[in-house]
C-alpha cells in the first residue's frame, strides 16, 4: 500500500537494501534450500556485509558484501542486492577484486542487463529469490517470502508497463510512487546507452530524492564536455521537467572552463529553446511534437552578460545560481539549459526517451565550428 508518493509499511521496508539483505539472512537461516534451485548450491552459512578485505588470498578492497553465502565443501557465493540504489561500474570492479567465485546481482527486473557480458555474474529478480521460499516447510519463511515476492512482482509489473508491453501498457501517470520512478529512470538509462549515448539515473538533490534520468553526447570526444538533455519527476510525479542544454559540470571550475562554457551555450542561443526544439519536433517527430510546454521566453530568459561575466571572472562568491540568474536555467557555473514541462498523464517510458534522444540529436545538429559530437546519423537508428 501507498499514500501519496510514498510506500508504507512492509513494502517502504523493501526499498531498503540493508533491509532486503537481511531478511535474505532470515530467510536463509530459517530454510536454506531454496537456494539450491536459484544458485545451484545449499549454503551452511550466510554472512552479512562480510568486508571485501577479509576473503582470503586477496589484497584489501574498499566495502563489504551484502550476503556471502558458504557451502559445506567451502564455495562461496557473493550476493550483491540491489533495489533503490544503482549498481556502479566501481562496485561490479570491487567485487571482482575481492574474490575469484562466482557473484550474483539480485535486483528488479529493469537491472536484468547490467551483468550481462561479464561469465562471473549471474542475474536473479529479487520477485522470483523470494518466490523460491514460497513453498518452504518453515511456514514464516514462506510467509514473509510470499509477501516480498508479491509486491516485487508487482513494481516489475508496473515499471514493465510504461515502457510499452504487448497488453498493460500504461502512462507514467500510473507510476505512484518515488521508488518507481527510480526503477524506471534506471532502465531508460539503460536505453540510452543502447542507442549511443552517455547516461545517467539518479536521484535529485534535496530530501524529496525525485528521480531523474540525463543523457549526454560528448564533445570533442571528452566525456566532461557535454550537450545534455534530462528528464526529473517533480514531487507529485505527475509532471516531469524537460531539459536541455550545455553541461561542462565534470570539468574543474576554472575562469577558462566557465568562460568555456557560457560562450558555447550563447553561440547555441537560438537552439537552446524549448521552442525551436518543439518545432524541429513538430518537423521529424510530430507524434512528439505537443508534449512539451513552457511559460514564454523558450523555457529560459535571455543571457545576460552583465550579470554573469563577473561570474565568469570570479565564480560565485557569496551568492547562489538562483539569485544571480545568466539567462538559462542550470546547476552551479558550468551548466546552461532550457526548461519544459511534460505532463505524465500524456506520455509513456518511451515518449521520454524518444524525447531525450532527439534533443541530443537536435543539439548535436546546432554545434558551432570547433565542436564534434557523436554520429547522430548512427545513434537510435
Amino acid at each position: 500500500m501507498s499514500q501519496g508518493s510514498e510506500l508504507r509499511g512492509f513494502e517502504r521496508i523493501l526499498t531498503t537494501e540493508v533491509h532486503v539483505s537481511n531478511l535474505l539472512q532470515e530467510l536463509t537461516d530459517r530454510d536454506p534450500t531454496p537456494w539450491g534451485r536459484v544458485i545451484g548450491m545449499v549454503p551452511v552459512a550466510a554472512d552479512r556485509e562480510r568486508p571485501f578485505a577479509r576473503l582470503k588470498g586477496k589484497n584489501p578492497v574498499r566495502g563489504s558484501i551484502d550476503l556471502l553465502l558458504t557451502s559445506s565443501e567451502g564455495d562461496q557465493v557473493a550476493i550483491e542486492v540491489k533495489v533503490a540504489h544503482q549498481f556502479s561500474e566501481d562496485q561490479r570492479q570491487r567485487y571482482e577484486a575481492s574474490s575469484d567465485g562466482n557473484r550474483v546481482l539480485l535486483g528488479m527486473a529493469a537491472d536484468s542487463t547490467l551483468v550481462n557480458g561479464y561469465p562471473r555474474w549471474s542475474f536473479h529478480s529479487l520477485a522470483d529469490v523470494f518466490n523460491a521460499w514460497s513453498g518452504s516447510c518453515d511456514e514464516h519463511a514462506a510467509l514473509l517470502a510470499r509477501m516480498a515476492a508479491q509486491s516485487m512482482r508487482r513494481w516489475d509489473s508496473l515499471v514493465g508497463s510504461v515502457f510499452r508491453p504487448a497488453t498493460g501498457a500504461a502512462k507514467l501517470s500510473e507510476l505512484q510512487e518515488n521508488i518507481m520512478a527510480i526503477l524506471v529512470s534506471r532502465r531508460l538509462k539503460h536505453d540510452l546507452n543502447e542507442h549511443g549515448w552517455l547516461s545517467l539515473a539518479g536521484v535529485s538533490s534535496g530530501s524529496s530524492g525525485l528521480a531523474l534520468v540525463q543523457g549526454f553526447a560528448a564533445l570533442n570526444g571528452d566525456e566532461a564536455r557535454c550537450l545534455v538533455a534530462e528528464a526529473r519527476w517533480v514531487e507529485g510525479l505527475q509532471q516531469i521537467n524537460f531539459r536541455l542544454g550545455v553541461d561542462f559540470s565534470d570539468l574543474g571550475e576554472t575562469r577558462e572552463t566557465r568562460y568555456e562554457s557560457w560562450a558555447l551555450a550563447k553561440n547555441m542561443d537560438t537552439a537552446i529553446r524549448i521552442d525551436a526544439f518543439g518545432v524541429h519536433l513538430r518537423q521529424v517527430r510530430p507524434d512528439l511534437g505537443e508534449f512539451i510546454t513552457f511559460r514564454g521566453g523558450g523555457g529560459r530568459s535571455d543571457p545576460n552578460d552583465e550579470i554573469w561575466l563577473p561570474v565568469v571572472e570570479h565564480g560565485l562568491k557569496n551568492t547562489t545560481r538562483r539569485s544571480v540568474n545568466p539567462g538559462f536555467v542550470g546547476d552551479g557555473v558550468l551548466r546552461f539549459e532550457a526548461s519544459g514541462q511534460i505532463q505524465s498523464n500524456r506520455v509513456d517510458a518511451v515518449d521520454v526517451r524518444d524525447l531525450i534522444d532527439e534533443a541530443l540529436k537536435y543539439l548535436c545538429s546546432a554545434l558551432p565550428d570547433g565542436y564534434s559530437a557523436p554520429d547522430t546519423t548512427r545513434v537510435g537508428s
